[in-house]
């Protein structure tokens, strides 16, 4: 079967839909969830609330910007490979900082590029290394690197062509009307991905980055994590993705 044809049609339909969706107007919140505009699209395409390491519809990833919002757009999460386990936990017991209300909590960006402060003698950055087909997380004590965790090459590769090989990104706005709250879709744009070499070169250069966002509330005891992710800015996607045209269109 071809692939190629399946993304085109797969792409054709998911168009028609979001179109059909567009010529309805505008769309009333109905509540404060700051993910609700990508909960109504969930909700209009019949998906599952998919957190896993699959494409949200058949085989196209479905992701929702907010208008000129600076956010990055995170690509997928991963957990580290080798022999320790539970190493996103580990990582948090060993760099956590204590914060208000007897929380702990450990929110930082790791670069390939450049270091991350965490603190006065400790740092922390990627490291892409092709003779290993490794991209490491390092941690620094003083200048010198006491700990080191991994992913190959082969984990990012396999988890950034299942979920990421064909994207679909809706833009939308928010407006208010007598008060209340209404979204509008002001359009979409339909991405191939350009290759793992490229994925390789954006860390290096410090366009895709790691993301850690974990607390812990002592008297709990449980580590709550959005998943440490992959992520790029809106504006460096290009380094990543190849913009491909509008099914059924020369546009």
């Amino acid at each position: 079967m071809n692939i190629y044809f399946n993304q085109e049609e797969t792409l054709k339909d998911l168009v028609n839909k979001i179109d059909a969706l567009i010529k309805k107007g505008s769309i009333k919140s109905v509540s404060n969830n700051t993910n609700e505009f990508g909960y109504i699209i969930e909700k209009y395409l019949k998906l599952d609330n998919n957190s896993l390491p699959i494409p949200d519809y058949n085989g196209v990833e479905i992701k929702c910007r907010y208008k000129n919002s600076l956010f990055p757009f995170k690509l997928f999460s991963v957990s580290l490979d080798g022999d320790e386990p539970l190493a996103f936990q580990q990582i948090f017991k060993k760099y956590s900082i204590e914060s208000t209300n007897c929380y702990k909590s450990f929110n930082k960006t790791f670069f390939a590029n450049r270091k991350t402060i965490i603190s006065d003698e400790t740092s922390g950055k990627l490291m892409v290394d092709y003779k290993d087909e490794k991209v490491y997380l390092a941690f620094y004590n003083n200048g010198k690197i006491n700990n080191c965790y991994y992913w190959t090459f082969k984990t990012l590769y396999d988890r950034l062509y299942l979920k990421l090989k064909c994207v679909f990104i809706v833009t939308y706005s928010v407006k208010y009307i007598n008060w209340k709250k209404y979204y509008k879709i002001e359009g979409y744009n339909c991405y191939n991905l350009v290759g793992f070499d490229a994925f390789l070169g954006a860390i290096e250069k410090g366009k895709i980055y790691i993301n850690f966002s974990m607390q812990q509330r002592e008297k709990e005891g449980i580590i709550k994590s959005h998943g440490p992710g992959f992520s790029i800015d809106y504006k460096n996607i290009n380094c990543l993705f190849k913009e491909i045209k509008k099914p059924g269109t020369d546009l």
